[in-house]
């Protein structure tokens, strides 16, 4: 193990770090990195001889502790997002971008000591295509990815102790009329995989039925897309964007190409229809996007709702006590005569059943607070 100690300069730049190797004290060359907003990024430490990376044990210098947790969440999304897809001679700036990025969003969990709560959108639905797929329902792939992703948030729990949640976005009912995917078919391919992922820990579900009455894609535009929003000009804003479109669109022509009425169309008419398809689904997507941080501030909320939701049991039971406070102020009356019973040998059972109504006695003040807890569910 590498110790490595950690010098902060007045201004925020790094001072030479001191290495020590165990094995002969020989002094290491250790290359820092400084974020702009002042933490720090994981530390490249060669060895003189065959320049071969070392692995390094940073601590903190005021109380010996590891240095930021955030920066251990980075590595672990990192190493699962690089294990499943194909690297490119621009992913280095990609990584490093998408870090400080990363880091940020971290920091506004682990600042408060608040579970870290990742949104996906995803799982809509399954692809119309029966070259590509089963059929409608989920089937190994579906369940493997859940699996997956619950792994990563409980890699991430047993490094943060705060923990970590996955709330998935079901974003099937935004799109799935552009590929002729019906209603049902969507709630039946949800229902199964909520399902199947009850018994996780770390996977949560919410979709746009929960906040648009008519589950609409229209509504979801009029409520939260751009009123001005042309796909002209957001193809004009950024070279990615044009690349994006190209992708979706050979995409979605690989995709149903070979599915229902579109087998039949000629090759322009297809990738006309194809075209509109993309187009409005680039729309739509401006939107979701749009909405989705208006999502991320109501998961406060929506904790405590599921919290009022777990309480509805609870408060039909403790409501029927209302019923039962004349009854209670009665045995108040028989609570007084108990030596009275006794004494002149009065059925015994009643003095249990004073008992009890001493207990819902005590329960009384909670009444008007479950009724508000009523309402409010």
């Amino acid at each position: 193990m590498v110790l490595v100690e950690l010098k902060n300069q007045e201004n925020g730049a790094m001072l030479p770090v001191e290495l020590k190797n165990q094995e002969n004290e020989a002094m290491l060359p250790v290359e820092l990195k400084n974020q702009e907003n002042g933490a720090m990024l994981p530390v490249e430490l060669k060895n003189q001889e065959n320049e071969a990376m070392l692995p390094v044990e940073l601590k903190n210098q005021e109380n010996g502790a590891m240095l930021p947790v955030e920066l251990k969440i980075v590595k672990i999304l990192e190493d699962k997002l690089l294990s499943i897809r194909q690297t490119s001679q621009n992913d280095s700036l990609c990584i490093e971008n998408g870090r400080n990025e990363l880091l940020k969003q971290i920091q506004r969990f682990t600042e408060q000591n608040e579970p870290i709560q990742f949104i996906l959108p995803g799982f809509p639905f399954k692809s119309p295509n029966l070259e590509k797929v089963t059929g409608k329902l989920p089937d190994g792939a579906d369940l493997y990815a859940l699996e997956d992703l619950n792994g990563l948030c409980r890699e991430i729990s047993l490094t943060y102790g705060h923990g970590c949640k996955m709330l998935i976005w079901s974003d099937g009912r935004v799109f799935s009329d552009l590929v002729g995917v019906s209603n049902e078919d969507v709630s039946t391919y949800n229902d199964i995989l909520k399902s199947y992922s009850s018994t996780m820990a770390h996977i949560q579900w919410d979709d746009m039925s929960n906040y648009i009455s008519n589950e609409n894609a229209d509504d979801l535009i009029k409520m939260y897309g751009t009123k001005t929003f042309t796909f002209e000009h957001w193809l004009s804003t950024s070279e990615n964007n044009h690349k994006e479109y190209i992708h979706l669109r050979t995409f979605l022509e690989r995709d149903l190409g070979n599915t229902g009425a579109y087998k039949e169309l000629s090759r322009r008419k297809l990738k006309g229809q194809i075209s509109h398809i993309a187009r409005e689904m680039i729309h739509r997507n401006d939107a979701l996007t749009r909405f989705l941080p208006f999502l991320d501030s109501l998961i406060p909320l929506v904790t405590l709702l599921r919290f009022l939701d777990f309480l509805i049991p609870l408060t039909r039971f403790l409501l029927f006590l209302d019923f039962l406070i004349p009854l209670v102020t009665l045995l108040r009356f028989l609570d007084f005569l108990i030596p009275l019973v006794t004494l002149l040998h009065f059925p015994d059972f009643l003095i249990p059943l004073v008992t009890l109504l001493r207990f819902l006695d005590f329960l009384i003040p909670l009444v008007p607070l479950l009724r508000f807890l009523d309402y409010m569910i």
